[in-house]
């Protein structure tokens, strides 16, 4: 995004060196040894560029040489629309394809899939040129996914699914094989797993093009040099070849300018940023927002080229030019590359929120349509949603509110709800080969069983069957306890052992939630704070109280926050403590209060089995406030472990408290997590599980974002947020012994945000009891008629099952099942079915044997293996 809006945010944003560091970690080693340098690849061969001999001659005899990298930024929607700024694509593809006629010599850049999408189809006179030029490698794909998506904040199965759309839309569209780079050109910050994504992707090399170069001080230097391979602090055995300046540094120097002007202006950013470049070459993108090719630069570069006869210009694609630099020695550096702007985390939480939901049901939807071979094009239309939806700007929710209103969330919406209606409809299809009135779906690839609600109009033949105990929770709402469930699999409900029962106590305001594992006090004099939280023989784990909701004022904007003074806070007032239910199986307490002239309500739910303290909690920003929850605790952490999505990052984090005058544009107060955060010390440790919560700041104290309203006057054009809506989220706590890697964290937060689903038979209809039912899958009523003549399945089955890590999806690609595995642990080993263990990687796609699916139907079982050419890591 180009725009001086975005030029004066950028003279807000951190002072000095941590403009490219997170959580208050330095970009770069702190004074001492230099980082280490990796061996240098061996020069390219002639024929593994992209470059004719004699511009690889020249480039040889060279003392210097600058790779032009021309291209186009283009925003799926931000102050425009979609359908605002396709058309502007369109114009800069047309204007490449008229360029890259005229001279072989050019090169473009294609960042993002999706607009090459809709140019094809909008275009199709214009196919065979196209076809042709990318072919022969004059236009090109700088990254194979869908959309450039923001890689903190979506969904691990959504980042895995953008990538593979595109790729496949690539090979079919145009036979070529998938591109070798990643492009985050203006993606607000990259998370600490990238390098480990890409690199289980088979994809080596990333350029970077955010980079913050206004700051408070003079000279403002970015601290990381323009290449150098990014080394994740997630997994350090993992890295990408990276390079990193501003992306429209080059174009808005040369736009507008006459022939000497353009040479002038070209010498200024090459001298500039030479000092920055390690070696020989130096990586240099030519464009802009929705920016066609200079008409006149290939007799620019032959212009440079003839009055400066020791630096040579190139114009290159992006792996080209990865090849060159690979060939010197480029410093290793591990660094955090977590956003300036911070505070969009909270901004329109219901993106976040369905971002989660649409993963959980288009997966879900995915494993359980192998049963009755459900085309895969049915769920087609919402995954293509889900990946343009994670897009940085559309799941940062960084429009202005029309575009949010008329573009954005319809499209969120879409993908939630063509997920939730294909899997409502294909359980209810099982369901009614099911010889049970009863099915409860488990979509994850571990045993689950436990609690389990049901709500609605119940039949007879279901209620009477339930295995004891079961606990009416009102009318048309029962709960039971049910036995484990097969991974990826279903089953009738069976009796087990129930573990000791819920309890609920009353001292004066206080409540107490008690089932032997955890016990939690909420206290109506406080609001209904928590005054108390430890697990069963475990120490206190409040300092004061917790879960305390406070509003704060912000006179920020979109992407951060200026906080003023705490307008308001939970604990200060009282409130009405209603227990709705009171054990054995569930013991739930309703609380009521004020804050600033508002109702706030919040349920507080703990189970008979299970340690976490789940809440809902319906909340609304006033104008000019932001919404957190705060939570002291007693832990003396000088470090969080967060979940980055493709592995868990122990960190040190700002700790220091939020204050009148605290600026996220200074301070990295807030950190993205995906779906936990952990803070551990002393053999104790207090687990965060959200559902589309993100922002959370904090070790001892921890500071989670709800929502926020900085509207800015509510002008149209204002790059603030309209939002005094009340939101309706979700999360919970999970104290814990040992560290979060001991509790496994992963398998608590997939187990929070992917329920068990309950399918039953009510006369001639199958009633499907989707989650989450205050978000966007609400319309889905859930109802499907009995199906006649459907296959036939036994009482209880499972397609596939992992220990040490979680098949995220399993579908059907073309005449073969791929299974995307996900391993968060890089340390541990994930086996399939008890039989195959993958080779370490934090996420794998692989094949799992298609005629073994079929006879699993038979014998409820699966094989999987990989295909005679091995394992497909990070491929499909």
């Amino acid at each position: 995004m180009r725009g001086i809006a975005r030029a004066l945010l950028a003279l807000a944003v951190v002072a000095g060196l941590l403009a490219a560091c997170g959580g208050g970690a330095p970009a770069l080693p702190a004074p001492g040894p230099p980082p280490a340098t990796a061996p240098p690849a061996p020069p390219p061969a002639p024929g593994d560029v992209n470059l004719d001999l004699a511009t690889q001659a020249a480039i040889a005899r060279a003392r210097r040489v600058v790779f032009l990298v021309p291209f186009a930024h283009w925003d799926t929607d931000w102050h425009g629309t979609f359908d605002d700024y396709a058309p502007r694509a369109d114009q800069d593809i047309l204007d490449a394809i008229a360029l890259a006629q005229r001279d072989p010599q050019f090169r473009f850049t294609f960042e993002q899939v999706l607009f090459v999408q809709h140019f094809w189809e909008r275009y199709p006179l214009e196919h065979d040129a196209l076809s042709a030029l990318v072919r022969k490698g004059q236009l090109t794909f700088a990254w194979g996914g869908i959309t450039q998506p923001e890689t903190s904040l979506v969904a691990p199965e959504i980042q895995v699914r953008n990538l593979q759309l595109g790729r496949d839309w690539l090979a079919q569209t145009f036979g070529i094989a998938p591109p070798e780079t990643a492009w985050q050109s203006d993606a607000f910050g990259n998370s600490a797993a990238l390098p480990v994504f890409l690199s289980d992707f088979q994809i080596p090399s990333l350029f970077m093009g955010r980079v913050t170069t206004l700051c408070a001080q003079r000279p403002c230097v970015n601290p990381l040099p323009a290449a150098f391979y990014w080394q994740s602090p997630v997994d350090p055995s993992r890295r990408v070849l990276a390079t990193h300046l501003t992306y429209s540094e080059a174009y808005q120097a040369l736009e507008g300018k006459d022939e000497a002007g353009q040479l002038a202006a070209l010498r200024g950013v090459i001298a500039k940023e030479t000092p920055r470049a390690p070696g020989k070459y130096l990586f240099l993108p030519l464009g802009d927002d929705f920016t066609s090719p200079l008409p006149d630069l290939p007799d620019l570069v032959a212009r440079w080229n003839a009055a400066n006869p020791d630096t040579a210009l190139v114009m290159a694609d992006p792996a080209t030019a990865f090849r060159y630099l690979a060939t010197e020695p480029l410093p290793v550096i591990a660094t955090d590359r977590n956003p300036a702007w911070q505070s969009y985390y909270g901004t329109r939480p219901e993106a976040k929120v369905a971002d989660k939901e649409s993963a959980f049901f288009l997966t879900a939807a995915d494993k359980f349509s192998l049963l009755i071979d459900r085309p895969p094009a049915t769920l087609a239309p919402g995954w293509r949603a889900a990946a343009i939806d994670a897009h940085y700007d559309n799941v940062g929710a960084v429009s202005y509110d029309a575009v949010w209103a008329e573009s954005q969330w319809p499209r969120f919406e879409e993908a939630v709800m063509a997920g939730a209606d294909a899997l409502g409809d294909t359980l209810a299809q099982v369901a009614s080969g099911v010889p049970a009135p009863l099915v409860l779906f488990n979509p994850s690839s571990w045993p689950r069983g436990g609690v389990v609600e049901l709500r609605g109009a119940l039949p007879d033949a279901v209620t009477s069957g339930l295995p004891p105990p079961v606990q009416r929770l009102g009318p048309g709402e029962v709960a039971f306890w049910a036995a484990p469930v097969p991974p990826i699999g279903f089953a009738a409900p069976a009796a087990a052992p129930a573990p000791r029962p819920v309890a609920v106590t009353r001292d004066g305001a206080a409540v107490t939630l008690d089932n032997g594992l955890t016990r939690v006090t909420l206290d109506g004099a406080r609001g209904g704070a928590f005054t108390s939280l430890r697990l069963d023989g475990g120490p206190e784990l409040l300092a004061t109280p917790g879960d305390d909701v406070l509003l704060i004022e912000d006179n920020g904007d979109i992407y951060g926050s200026n906080f003023g003074a705490v307008r308001a806070r939970e604990s200060d007032t009282a409130a009405t403590l209603t227990v709705l239910a009171a054990g054995p199986l569930v013991a739930r307490v309703y609380a009521t209060f004020t804050v600033d002239g508002e109702t706030v309500t919040k349920t507080v739910e703990l189970d008979a089995g299970d340690p976490q303290v789940a809440v809902t909690l319906a909340v609304a920003a006033r104008p000019q406030t932001s919404a957190l929850v705060q939570t002291p605790t007693t832990l003396a952490a000088t470090a969080r472990t967060d979940d980055t999505g493709f592995g868990a990052l122990t960190h040190p984090v700002d700790d220091t408290p939020i204050t009148p005058g605290t600026s996220t544009y200074r301070r990295k107060v807030f950190y993205p997590i995906e779906s936990w955060a952990d803070v551990s010390a002393g053999g104790a440790g207090l687990m965060l599980l959200t559902h589309g919560l993100q922002g959370l700041g904090g070790t001892r104290t921890l500071n989670l974002l709800l929502a926020r309203d900085v509207d800015d006057g509510g002008r149209p054009d204002s790059e603030g947020v309209t939002d005094t809506a009340t939101h309706t989220l979700h999360y919970a706590y999970l104290p814990h012994a040992g560290t979060a890697l001991d509790a496994r964290a992963w398998l608590a937060a997939a187990a929070f945000n992917q329920p068990l689903i309950p399918a039953w038979r009510a006369g001639d209809a199958v009633q499907v009891q989707l989650p989450f039912p205050d978000g966007a899958a609400a319309g889905v009523p859930g109802r499907y008629p009995l199906a006649t003549g459907a296959r036939a399945f036994p009482t209880s089955f499972s397609l596939l099952a992992a220990a040490g890590g979680v098949v995220a999806d399993l579908y059907r690609d073309g005449a073969r099942v791929d299974a995307v595995v996900l391993a968060p642990d890089p340390a541990g080993a994930v086996t399939l079915t008890g039989r195959q263990t993958l080779p370490p990687a934090a996420v794998t796609v692989l094949p799992v044997d298609l005629p073994a699916l079929r006879a699993a139907r038979r014998a409820a079982t699966i094989s999987a293996r990989p295909a005679s050419g091995g394992s497909l890591k990070g491929g499909p």
